[in-house]
């Protein structure tokens, strides 16, 4: 893949989430998936191994924040 299409996936990741903070929206982020193997099919679709790390994502906020 090229270096420059990474750089800037990550730099709109980065840019994504300060908007977010700077709007005060909670969100979970999940983009530690973008570089876990075994996550996705393919380059789009999740894999179960990777909804399951979702979920737990998903459930450590809520346990967080009730």
């Amino acid at each position: 893949m090229n270096p420059e299409l990474i750089e800037d996936y990550w730099n709109t990741l980065e840019k994504i989430k300060q908007l977010l903070q700077e709007s005060d929206v909670e969100f979970i982020d999940g983009t530690e998936l973008s570089v876990k193997p075994g996550t996705f099919i393919d380059k789009q679709h999740i894999s179960e191994y990777g909804a399951y790390f979702t979920a737990l994502q998903i459930k450590e906020y809520y346990e967080k924040n009730k």
